[in-house]
């Protein structure tokens, strides 16, 4: 539950990251321009169709295991593009930017910070 917005007709994976760039969708990676564009996690195949997460609450079953509720989660990138990781960047050029915090194992507050950091 949450805010959820439902355009764009672009194809998307459920619980993956994804940032609006004027191209549409694509998947999130800090290691790219789309770490300052307005993000989102997809609640099924297409945009349109099943809708874009915002804000709120999700299960996410792709975070990972072994996370302390509380935790901040970050964007990941690399072999983690458009996944949501415990770990934040560390390589230079990379962007850090929170995205939510665990509620227990696969549950999220989805609500991603409006800054970012590019590490040097």
């Amino acid at each position: 539950r949450g805010e959820i917005v439902s355009f764009g007709n672009s194809t998307t994976v459920k619980g993956i990251l994804y940032a609006h760039t004027g191209s549409g969708w694509t998947m999130a990676n800090s290691g790219s321009g789309t770490a300052s564009c307005s993000l989102a996690i997809a609640l099924g195949t297409n945009s349109t169709d099943n809708g874009m997460l915002l804000r709120g609450f999700m299960n996410v079953d792709n975070v990972g295991q072994n996370i302390q509720s509380g935790q901040p989660l970050y964007m990941g990138g690399g072999s983690t593009t458009g996944r949501i990781t415990p770990e934040p960047p560390g390589a230079s050029g990379t962007y850090a930017r929170v995205v939510g915090y665990a509620y227990g194992e696969n549950i999220i507050h989805f609500c991603p910070d409006n800054t970012w950091v590019k590490l040097s």
